[in-house]
């Protein structure tokens, strides 16, 4: 038996102890209120005797028959040395104030010898100017000095004095006169009083204890009695004579007296009982030989029941050979679906999962799925998320047409992340199989972690890409950078921290630099370099806090270990892998072969997104693209230096014109075949000095040469002053060439005749030289023009000179332009307020500003519509607004009177009508934009109180309100731009 602690808890000490606290608590009580009147009472007292006293001697003193007895005309000749004046004194003061005294206390004088300290109870000091005539005050004040603070303190409160005037014959006052009761008194008293409620608790303390025990003694010696009883009830020791006597007790109280009755009354029955029980074994035992008689008669049946189990036995085997067969088709099927590496589950329009799911769903979710809603299985955390999962499935199941069940599903939640597993779903919609089943909703879960991973990797790769881009690009600015981080990380830090540097200066000169280099190599995507410097920052951070307890010794152990120098390596050897190693041959020079920029736009071409392609495609084209001027450089020079070998001479020009990209392998023919025109010009358009003299022109001759971008064209003008060219002359070539004959040449207006001259037998000069006359320069030109799709316009006059005018296909290299929300956001709320005045007939007031979330989530109102945009802008625009507002919209736009039902149904048409037309509005402010933007179909959805979750997704948000309701507007960029 456990041992169990004794309860010293008795009925004896407890009376005891009760009627000690409740007479203590009473004597505390009213003696603390007694003391409070008394010491209240002793105030008043004393300042009305004091007002007594000392009023009668300053009204004595200020009489004038006090002046006529000392023979003065005022006080201030009062001369207490006088005869009269001390015999006065000694019986109206000093007689007044020293007639009464108290004992304060015992002690010894300076013998040694112990006597009775005694005060005056009166005081009194009386002044007159500044002569004191008489004052007992002294040894009160010396006394408080000898006592301790909390004493005096207490002495304080009764120190009352009364003060009155004394005044000349003028009525001026000249003294006072000051009495008042002697506040050691008050104190006297109080301790006294306090003295004698301690006696008084000790005494009452005494007397409670002698009633105590006189009180108890007749309840405790009952009860005492009836414990020895019961004990004895409890040992179990002849129960039946204890039981059957009763229990008598000496004058016991009558709440003593009805409890040992009732004991008594328990002990009757228990008798009865034992009387009862004695005759119930022997009815039972009369049952058993009853029992004995039918067991007989069972074992008989049971025979017979033998016999129908084996036919019932071979019931069963057929019933169990069926069942198994059905199993086994069961087992197949499931072992199919839980080896298929996918979960299965289904659920009906009540959203609760069916009891029919695969093995695969019991690993996600674990066991017990079946009737668990779907939406808290898939989003268990967020009750928002669950809201509006269920408003959207609800509407799911209420909507019978496929086209529009096709909106519904991409707003599903297409994959979830459960224990670091990725987890994609895939929703099917079942028709009913059987009356009263319903259509259901099968969800097919699929682990697409290594693809996640791999997805993972691959923007690993896109961001090397991009690193190699921007570097290849910003080529001259990133080497700079590299050699001033490699001098700071070298010299430079080691001269920082020297003994002539004051710690904490240059601990800050270092963080500054470390958050530079780091803002700095962000730009071009260095990110194992940025993470490295951060994480340096962070420590060198740390030692800027600490720099007070920090040695210069034990800095530089721990820039030691940073190694910073080795922190570029990674991503240097990544671009040397994919730039060659002759990427970093010398400061400021790219050195990079032209088919490794061709081989790095092809793999992002192949990696990328467009949008990243249409961004950095053009940057790095920018490298081994060259300006079409470039392609001509050539020929000023060298036409000018053919006119001198002609002894003709022309003004020095210079190729004019745009500054326009190109890929220079693609016109590098076509740029090569112009050395036939400058050629032309300089040997046969230019005239000798003289023939210019003898018309009229400049001696020097003049030839121009202009490049120009007309959008998607590239013209090339090549001019001169010279002879031009005789469309007569052309014709009578061409007809002796036999390229045409007498009677179509008539016919033939100048400008169709000047298309001869490109004909590849054709020259109108009529010798031929090294130079020209062969026919075939001009020729080589229009094909070389035609070959990239181009076309070529000749211009001339006899006389005046000749002009070619070369239009040529361009592909621009520029980037192409993109969407941006900061753009996009404005036009939106603008476009939005003037809808809702225009066509709604309310003005809608910003309540905040078009603002980027930093909440990965949308809270939605009443009702809501999505819009999806890609192309320049990727991602979905959302408004949401109160029914209130929905209501008065659908009544402004439709025509006609309306039920609430009939709105109710009109409001979702109504609202996706009013989105399309404001989102579509907006984007028309941007017409070099439109044709790469896409709208999708919208999506209305009643969504109260709901929210739906954008994860990686860049959130700007802005709320608007009127008279009739509240909206608020959202645009969602699914890629997050870049705030680094």
């Amino acid at each position: 038996m456990p041992h169990t602690k004794k309860n010293r808890r008795t009925l004896r000490k407890r009376v005891r102890r009760l009627m000690y606290f409740s007479t203590l608590i009473n004597i505390l009580v009213f003696g603390v209120i007694l003391l409070v009147i008394v010491t209240q009472m002793f105030r008043p007292l004393s300042e009305t005797a004091a007002k007594f006293i000392g009023s009668s001697i300053a009204r004595d003193m200020n009489s004038p028959a006090f002046l006529n007895q000392f023979g003065i005309a005022g006080l201030e000749q009062f001369d207490p040395a006088a005869d009269s004046a001390k015999q006065w004194m000694k019986t109206h003061l000093e007689d007044v104030a020293t007639q009464e005294k108290f004992i304060y206390a015992m002690h010894r004088d300076e013998h040694g010898v112990w006597g009775e300290k005694r005060h005056d109870i009166i005081l009194l000091e009386v002044r007159i100017q500044d002569r004191v005539l008489f004052s007992n005050v002294q040894d009160v004040t010396s006394t408080l000095e000898e006592t301790g603070p909390w004493v005096s303190k207490i002495v304080e409160l009764y120190n009352i004095e009364s003060k009155h005037s004394l005044v000349d014959a003028q009525g001026e006052t000249i003294g006072s006169v000051t009495a008042g009761i002697n506040p050691l008194v008050g104190f006297g008293l109080l301790m006294a009083a306090v003295a004698s409620l301690l006696l008084l608790i000790i005494v009452v303390l005494f007397l409670s204890k002698l009633v105590s025990s006189l009180f108890t003694l007749p309840i405790i010696a009952p009860i005492d009695q009836l414990e020895c009883t019961m004990k004895s009830l409890a040992s179990g020791e002849d129960v039946e004579t204890t039981i059957s006597s009763t229990v008598k007790l000496k004058r016991p109280l009558r709440e003593i007296e009805s409890l040992i009755d009732s004991t008594n009354t328990i002990m009757g029955k228990m008798k009865s009982y034992t009387e009862l029980m004695r005759d119930q074994n022997e009815e039972l035992e009369a049952q058993k030989l009853e029992l004995e008689s039918q067991r007989d008669e069972m074992e008989a049946q049971r025979d017979e029941l033998e016999a129908q189990k084996e036919e019932l036995l071979r019931s069963q085997e057929h019933i169990q050979e069926a069942k198994r067969k059905l199993a086994l088709q069961e087992k197949s099927l499931r072992s199919l679906l839980n080896n298929a590496g996918q979960g299965f589950l289904s659920f009906g329009a009540d959203l609760r999962v069916r009891e029919e799911y695969s093995l695969e769903c019991v690993k996600l979710f674990g066991a017990g799925l079946a009737s668990r809603p779907f939406p808290e299985l898939i989003a268990p955390a967020d009750t928002e998320q669950m809201t509006f999962l269920r408003n959207l499935l609800s509407k799911l199941f209420q909507e019978t047409e496929p086209a529009k069940r096709g909106l519904y599903v991409p707003l599903l939640i297409d994959e979830i992340q459960i224990d670091n597993r990725h987890i994609q779903l895939e929703y099917k919609m079942i028709p009913e199989t059987e009356p009263g089943d319903g259509e259901s909703c099968m969800v097919i879960l699929t682990d697409v972690t290594e693809k996640r991973l791999l997805q993972s990797q691959m923007e690993q790769e896109r961001n090397t890409l991009k690193m190699v881009v921007k570097v290849v690009v910003g080529y001259n600015d990133y080497s700079e950078l590299v050699r001033e981080y490699k001098e700071f990380t070298g010299e430079r830090v080691n001269a920082l921290f020297s003994e002539e540097v004051p710690l904490d200066a240059a601990l800050f000169e270092l963080f500054r630099q470390l958050h530079t280099f780091k803002g700095n190599f962000a730009q071009y995507g260095l990110t194992y370099a940025v993470d490295q410097l951060h994480e340096a920052e962070n420590i060198v951070a740390e030692l800027c806090k600490a720099s007070d307890t920090q040695s210069l010794e034990e800095v530089r152990s721990v820039l030691a270990g940073f190694r910073m120098g080795e922190w570029l390596e990674p991503e240097l050897e990544v671009l040397q892998s994919f730039l060659g190693d002759t990427f970093f041959g010398q400061d400021n020079v790219l050195f990079i072969d032209k088919t490794k920029i061709v081989e790095i736009e092809k793999k992002m071409v192949a990696t990328l997104s467009t949008a990243d392609c249409q961004v950095l495609l053009p940057e790095l084209r920018k490298l081994r693209f060259k300006p079409f001027k470039e392609l001509l450089r050539s020929y000023p020079e060298y036409t000018a230096g053919l006119a001198e070998r002609l002894d003709k001479m022309i003004e020095p020009f210079e190729i004019e014109g745009d500054e326009v990209l190109c890929d220079s392998e693609k016109y590098a023919d076509f740029a090569r075949s112009l050395v036939h025109v400058f050629r032309n010009m300089a040997d046969h358009g230019i005239e000798c000095c003289n023939e210019r003299e003898a018309q009229g022109k400049p001696e020097l001759g003049r030839i121009r040469c202009e490049v120009r971008q007309e959008e998607n064209t590239i013209r090339v003008t090549v001019s001169d002053d010279g002879r031009g060219i005789s469309a007569e002359l052309v014709k009578a070539k061409a007809i002796a060439k036999g390229l045409i004959v007498d009677e179509a040449a008539a016919a033939m207006s100048e400008e169709t005749l000047r298309e001869f001259i490109f004909h590849e037998q054709l020259s109108t000069k009529e010798d031929i030289t090294e130079l020209s006359g062969r026919g075939i320069g001009l020729s080589a030109v229009k094909l070389e023009t035609e070959r990239l799709g181009g076309t070529v316009e000749v211009a001339t006059e006899v006389g005046q000179g000749t002009s070619f005018t070369f239009r040529l296909p361009f592909e621009a290299v520029s980037e192409v332009p993109q969407l941006e929300a900061d753009s996009m956001i404005t036009p939106l709320a603008e476009t939005a307020e003037q809808f809702f005045r225009e066509q709604v007939g309310h003005s809608l007031q910003a309540q905040t500003p078009f603002q980027l979330s930093a909440e990965d989530k949308v809270s939605l109102r009443n009702i809501t519509t999505f819009i999806g945009v890609k192309g320049a802008l990727e991602g979905r625009f959302v408004l949401t607004m109160d029914e209130s507002l929905a209501s008065a919209t659908v009544r402004s736009l439709v025509y006609g009177s309306l039920s609430e039902e009939e709105e109710r149904q009109l409001a979702e048409d109504t609202l996706a009508e009013a989105s399309n037309i404001i989102l579509g509005n907006s984007i028309r402010r941007f017409p070099e934009l439109e044709p790469y933007i896409v709208i999708e179909p919208p999506i209305t959805l009643q969504t109260r109180g709901a929210s739906v979750k954008y994860a990686d997704a860049a959130i700007w948000t802005c709320r608007m309100a009127c008279g009739a309701g509240a909206l608020q507007l959202s645009l969602i960029l699914t890629r997050k731009p870049d705030l680094s």
